[in-house]
């Protein structure tokens, strides 16, 4: 990587100008000064009051930490403020500004990916306080309380996470409209209809959109395959009497009739892709031209 860096800088460089609070597009928005305040506010409150909006990050808008979590943490930076003449402690707080560093200087703050260094010390700090609460809780009546209640927290906190990352947060419109989800599921669909003999030999020609209004992810996913290009229009190269050709169901800059008009007047749906939870409609449409190129979707995903 090092050495990547050394000989394609502008390339390894070019995300860190994009995010950057000092890039002309941000710039022209609000100073870097007046960015790094708002920053500064946004990232004081990623722990209990809000965290990354961007669902491929976090579960959006919500706080970086649960609540008993949070809390826990909350009583940690407690007791190491007033600890602060403890060198541990110093290094402690240093470790969690540097590790906030990459967030500051960037745009779309709070972000919980170029924050990630944040993890380790914000855990050790809810450590100090959740051991700080059980010290406390030996000294009172409810010392026998905490063979039980220590393993239930821990428990809960589990619990609750895992409500949260496997549940909630995959469900969420929010979500799905972060990650390329119909992108991933044309280009697994084109992968599986390119191991088809007949398609590799191109006696079925296989065509996938391209075009500007077609994801990267898509050209990424086929970048190997034997297939042709929809670009919205016309199908390149020129289709054959046996085609396969797999089209968007959800962009409104192209919608589906129009790739069948491009097959031609013989062609017909073979297969519709699972529903967008954000329109109802199918991700995607696979439309075939012959008899030869429908045994081939009947094989690879079956009858429609």
């Amino acid at each position: 990587m090092a050495r990547y860096a050394i000989e394609n800088r502008d390339s390894f460089s070019r995300r860190v100008g994009q995010t950057s609070v000092f890039n002309p597009d941000s710039l022209e928005i609000r100073a870097p000064l007046g960015r790094l305040e708002e920053n500064l506010a946004l990232h004081l409150g990623i722990w209990l009051e809000r965290g990354d909006h961007i669902g491929r990050h976090n579960l959006p808008d919500a706080p970086q930490l649960d609540l008993p979590t949070g809390l826990l943490f909350a009583l940690g930076m407690a007791l190491a403020l007033v600890w602060w003449r403890d060198r541990r402690v110093r290094l402690l707080f240093l470790w969690l500004a540097v590790a906030l560093v990459p967030g500051m200087f960037a745009i779309e703050a709070p972000h919980a990916v170029r924050t990630v260094e944040v993890i380790a010390p914000s855990m050790l700090l809810a450590g100090i306080g959740g051991v700080a609460l059980l010290e406390r809780l030996r000294a009172t009546h409810f010392a026998w309380a905490l063979r039980w209640a220590a393993p239930a927290l821990l428990l809960g906190i589990l619990a609750l996470n895992g409500v949260r990352y496997f549940l909630i947060w995959p469900a969420l419109p929010s979500t799905y409209e972060q990650f390329y989800i119909a992108e991933t599921h044309i280009g697994d669909l084109a992968q599986r209809l390119a191991r088809d003999p007949a398609v590799q030999s191109q006696a079925t020609r296989l065509y996938v959109p391209t075009g500007p209004s077609t994801d990267e992810m898509v050209q990424y996913l086929t970048a190997e395959l034997p297939v042709g290009g929809f670009d919205g229009a016309a199908l390149t190269p020129a289709p054959g009497p046996s085609a396969l050709l797999i089209a968007y169901g959800d962009n409104p800059k192209v919608p589906p009739e129009r790739a069948a008009q491009a097959l031609g007047p013989g062609a017909q749906q073979l297969a519709l892709g699972p529903r967008s939870p954000l329109t109802g409609n199918p991700e995607y449409v696979l439309y075939g031209l012959g008899d030869a190129a429908a045994q081939i979707a009947r094989r690879v995903i079956g009858s429609p």
